[in-house]
């Protein structure tokens, strides 16, 4: 009702317009008619005068009362308002009615000056005058005459009449109206209204009441003088005010019938609505206590149905939810945000009882992942879980806080206790798994904090378990305890491992070649690339601290090109040096994994202008069974370009032997902590014979690193192994020392030693060297 009461509102208002508009129009034309009638009756009266005979004697001979006499008599006849008469020079001779100021007689004068025999308009003292000039010849000009009619409220009111709207003369100097005679009781609310003068017709507002203005404007010198007509436009709009109270009136019984018939109805569904609501902000407040509304109405007793069943739906939900947001999905533990707030609330009961946290991790499990199946890994959790839930006391919690990690919370308990409760959890770890016909036997190490001693709040502590688990795995110890000491080192790590990236831009890393020896011909065959970092402040890094975390953080593919092109541009200078050595070089999961090695091999091998067969690639059996099918195909682009493999730190993965047949291999390193055995552990020797025997099988040459005496030598030669490495050989070289190395078995081949009596004499040569 009210956009159709606006609405009419807008029409109204625009139909009045242009209904006011056009009267107004035609009332304009109708008085600009009447004034030039006027104008016209004005100018034959002047030209009459002008031709007097009287007149002009009475001019000629200056007799002024002849001459005022007839001038009166002509502006009596057509009731003219003024008339004066000034001689060739524009001297005043006579006026009517009376004497005239100084200005009057100017503004006459100027009459006389603007035109002749036309007519033109003029404020006089106030009041606006239609003039009309002409000359009078004897037969020359000796004089002239003006004649003028008052704009008047007699003349205003006639055209008002005439035209049926008001009728306003006024007169603008520039920056107001100033109003002359006007029809209309509200012409000093105009005047004020009115601005710039305007052709087209515009609305004003005038005590309240909107009024439409037309101005019609009159030739004058200064300024501009106008005849405004006006008209309200209620009075056009009369008509659709009536149209508009009969719709409202209809319209407010109409509401008023609906408002009493909605007041019934709302009664009627007030009250179970009500409770409805009510029930509703109680399950907004977490509150999901039953409440039904009561009503006869089935739609009311479906409503509350379906209300309640939604409510039992979102009680579920929101118990499930929460139980998610707690709870591990796979193992059903509590998970690492429930733990640390069951951590902070026993803290925050202020007990004086101690408690001790217990992290465990379990060793190489995303190995076992990786090559047994995600879905053999689950299953090993799952089995896991229950045992640590079995073996730990009947208060503790166990939380599983990462893929390989759980942590044990053990209230009431001491740091000496924890230790003992950490080995019998181990102890649980160790015992094989059966899992799809699959016998298992995994390993773990862990690390302990206790509350007060080790932190006051639940952040210290799984900090400082951390810390320990991390002393833990690089003590290679099965339980470590947090002691502030590893805390340092830790943030010591963590600072070193931050200056990492910039330790490669800026060539703090330098690299070292272990030799490898031959064991058929007891020649240098190739060297092992390793890095080696120096730090400015904290010394020397070793790789264990810093490749790890390059691996973790994405920095591994710069560490590795970095290294890529260093090793090229040695084995660059060694060839032109006339030393045809192979090198090498470590490969990362990343690297294996990046489509861009390949190209970025062969342009390094381009641009120094080195062999594919100079370099070797070692990755080990873990990485290359992480993706087989990325391996491979990896393998075999950088295979064309020349490119050699080897599988390092074979014997300590996981992979099956079908799978390792299947890559592109040259080379099986056997782990060096295996050939350490040899000669105490004769399974070890089997083990080791086995290897050989199925490396070469396949065509594949057999490294065994970790050689560190001459009796390790002698084995690994009797189990036919055909490369050695390790420190009875060379220790790792910088590249400058290299040569030195080999001058000095050239020397010892000379002198017809034997294999023995060469290698004691190397040995003996690099000590003395440094």
């Amino acid at each position: 009702m009210g956009a159709m009461l606006y609405a009419l509102t807008q029409l109204a208002e625009k139909a009045a317009v242009q209904q006011a508009t056009t009267e107004l129009r035609a009332g304009a034309a109708v008085a600009r008619k009447t004034l030039e009638f006027r104008g016209q009756q004005l100018a034959n009266a002047a030209h009459i005068l002008t031709a007097d005979f009287g007149l002009k004697e009475a001019v000629a001979s200056g007799d002024r009362a002849t001459l005022l006499s007839a001038l009166a008599n002509h502006s009596a006849r057509i009731k003219a308002d003024v008339a004066a008469v000034f001689d060739i020079d524009g001297h005043l001779l006579v006026t009517t009615p009376g004497e005239s100021s100084a200005a009057a007689a100017e503004t006459l004068k100027g009459a006389v000056d603007a035109q002749s025999g036309g007519i033109i308009y003029r404020v006089i003292d106030g009041t606006a005058y239609q003039l009309v000039a002409a000359t009078v010849r004897a037969p020359e000009p000796i004089a002239s005459v003006v004649m003028g009619f008052a704009l008047n409220a007699n003349l205003a009111r006639e055209i008002a009449h005439v035209v049926a709207v008001d009728v306003e003369f006024v007169s603008w100097d520039g920056s107001r109206f100033d109003s002359i005679v006007s029809t209309s009781a509200q012409m000093g609310d105009l005047q004020n209204e009115l601005t710039a003068p305007r052709k087209a017709a515009h609305v004003v507002a005038a005590r309240h009441e909107k009024m439409l203005a037309q101005h019609e404007a009159l030739p004058i010198d200064k300024g501009e003088l106008d005849i405004v007509l006006h008209s309200p436009l209620d009075v056009a709009a009369q008509a659709y005010w009536k149209l508009r109270n009969a719709i409202l009136f209809v319209g407010g019984g109409v509401l008023l019938i609906a408002a009493f018939a909605g007041a019934l109805l709302a009664r009627a569904a007030t009250k179970p609505i009500a409770a409805l609501t009510a029930a509703a902000e109680r399950i907004e407040r977490g509150d999901y206590s039953s409440a039904h509304a009561s009503s006869d109405a089935l739609e009311f007793r479906k409503l509350s149905a379906a209300f309640t069943a939604m409510r039992d739906a979102v009680a579920e939900r929101e118990q499930r939810i929460l139980h998610h947001a707690h709870h591990d999905e796979l193992t059903g533990l509590v998970n690492r945000k429930r733990i640390h707030q069951l951590i902070a609330d026993r803290i925050a009961q202020q007990s004086p009882q101690p408690l001790t946290l217990c992290l465990l991790d379990i060793i190489q499990f995303s190995d076992i992942n990786a090559s047994l199946g995600h879905s053999l890994g689950d299953q090993l959790l799952i089995e896991l879980a229950q045992r640590l839930t079995t073996t730990a006391p009947h208060d503790a919690i166990v939380a599983h806080v990462g893929l390989d990690q759980f942590l044990i919370l053990l209230p009431q308990c001491d740091l000496e206790s924890g230790i003992l409760l950490a080995n019998d959890l181990l102890g649980c770890i160790l015992q094989p798994i059966d899992a799809n016909g699959i016998s298992i036997r995994l390993r773990a190490r862990g690390g302990l904090a206790s509350y007060p001693m080790h932190g006051t709040t639940a952040e210290d502590l799984m900090r400082r378990v951390d810390v320990a688990l991390f002393s833990a795995h690089r003590n290679v110890s099965a339980v470590a305890a947090f002691a502030p000491e590893a805390e340092q080192a830790h943030r010591r790590r963590i600072q070193v491992l931050g200056d990492l990236q910039h330790g490669i831009e800026s060539n703090q890393l330098r690299l070292v070649y272990q030799p490898k020896l031959d064991m058929r011909t007891q020649t240098l065959t190739s060297c092992e690339v390793l890095v080696r970092w120096r730090h400015p402040v904290h010394g020397e890094v070793p790789p264990s601290e810093f490749i790890p975390h390059a691996e973790r953080t994405g920095s591994i593919r710069r560490l590795t090109s970095w290294i890529l092109q260093n090793v090229a541009m040695q084995l660059s200078a060694w060839n032109a040096a006339g030393y045809r050595l192979e090198a090498a070089v470590n490969i990362s999961a990343a690297d294996i994994a990046d489509p861009g090695l390949a190209t970025e091999v062969e342009q390094l091998l381009q641009h120094h202008a080195i062999h594919g067969e100079q370099l070797t690639f070692e990755i080990t059996e873990t990485v290359a069974m992480r993706d087989i099918e990325v391996a491979v195909r990896a393998m075999e682009r950088l295979r064309r370009l020349g490119i050699r493999f080897a599988i390092d730190d074979f014997g300590t993965g996981y992979s099956s032997l079908a799978q390792l047949s299947r890559l592109p291999a040259n080379e099986l390193k056997l782990d060096g902590g295996l050939i350490a055995r040899l000669t105490e552990d004769d399974r070890a020797r089997v083990v080791v014979r086995a290897m050989v025997e199925l490396g070469h099988s396949l065509d594949l040459r057999i490294v065994a690193e970790g050689v560190e005496n001459l009796q390790l030598m002698r084995e690994i030669a009797k189990l036919g192994c055909d490369v050695a490495q390790g420190y009875v050989i060379a220790k790792p070289l910088p590249p400058d020392a290299l040569p030195v190395w080999l001058a000095t078995r050239r020397l010892a081949r000379v002198a017809n030693m034997d294999s023995t009596m060469a290698i004691t004499a190397m040995v003996r040569s690099l000590a003395a060297g440094g």
